[in-house]
């Protein structure tokens, strides 16, 4: 592969590996309100009260959602940098 075909398929990785984390970053700041309220919420109702179970299914589908994303992002890492050292 010649020099610029190489620097081009490197700005695209980068491209690419900048566009996922911030990608990752978005569905955080999309997660983090839903886990903030529902633990709020969980901290003013009295145990045994009709809510919580919904608002606890809420939060550990939410805390789910954020280990998808991290997993996704060390995916695609791991991928990015196996793919600069192939070449």
């Amino acid at each position: 592969m010649n020099d610029r075909k190489k620097d081009d398929a490197e700005n695209d990785v980068l491209a690419t590996d900048a566009r996922n984390r911030g990608l990752a970053h978005e569905l955080n700041n999309v997660l983090m309100p839903v886990i903030m309220n529902a633990e709020m919420a969980l901290e003013d109702l009295p145990s045994g009260h009709p809510a919580r179970r919904p608002i606890e299914k809420i939060l550990r589908s939410a805390h789910r959602g954020k280990e998808l994303i991290d997993e996704i992002s060390k995916s695609l890492r791991h991928e990015g940098r196996q793919h600069k050292s192939s070449e």
